[in-house]
C-alpha cells in the first residue's frame, strides 16, 4: 500500500492575500508546519517557564510565515513585537 502525498507536509509554500487590523491587503507565505511543531508548541504553551509559554506563538508564526522564495520572513525576536490583533489573525491562518 502506498500513502498518499496528501497525508505529509509539503514543501509548496502557500500564498494568501490577508487583510490587516488597518485594512491594509499584502500576500503573506505560508508554509506547511509538520505534526512536531505543533507538539513543541503545546508543550511550550504548558511549560512552566514563562518566557517559554509567551514565546510559543511568536516561534509558531517565525516558523510558518516565510518570503516568497522560502527563507523565514522574520526572526522569533521580530514575531514577538507583532501587533497582538496581527498575532492572532497569523495564528488562525497557521
Amino acid at each position: 500500500m502506498t500513502l498518499p502525498d496528501s497525508l505529509f507536509v509539503s514543501k509548496d509554500l502557500i500564498p494568501r492575500e490577508v487583510e490587516l487590523p488597518d485594512g491594509s491587503k499584502h500576500t503573506l507565505h505560508f508554509r506547511e508546519l509538520d505534526s512536531a511543531t505543533f507538539e513543541r508548541f503545546h508543550e511550550e504553551r504548558g511549560s512552566d517557564v514563562a518566557a517559554e509559554r509567551y514565546g510559543a506563538m511568536a516561534t509558531l508564526i517565525a516558523a510558518a510565515v516565510c518570503e516568497p522564495d522560502g527563507k523565514p520572513a522574520m526572526t522569533v525576536a521580530k514575531a514577538a513585537t507583532l501587533k497582538p490583533k496581527v498575532q492572532v489573525m497569523l495564528s488562525g491562518i497557521i
